[in-house]
């Protein structure tokens, strides 16, 4: 009895040591984000907080902007 519950706990501490180095890891790499809006003034608070996402979302943005009146198509296709 005391070895199942010594082999169950090692077991619970080895799995929770390996889920917890993943988690790391996945907190080190930034998440990438495209935005994508009609160039001009509209995208400025995107570039304004770019730095801010980073730093407390731990989210990396790509900002594409393009003109107004292609926006619909462009945002059809994958960028």
């Amino acid at each position: 009895m005391r070895k199942k519950i010594l082999v169950v706990s090692l077991a619970v501490f080895i799995v929770s040591l390996m889920g917890g180095t993943m988690l790391v890891q996945a907190a080190e790499k930034p998440v990438k984000l495209t935005v994508v809006g009609d160039a001009g003034h509209n995208q400025k608070p995107w570039e304004w907080y770019k730095k801010d996402f980073l730093k407390l979302y731990n989210v990396d943005l790509k900002i594409v902007g393009v003109p107004f009146a292609e926006v619909y198509e462009k945002e059809k296709i994958e960028f």
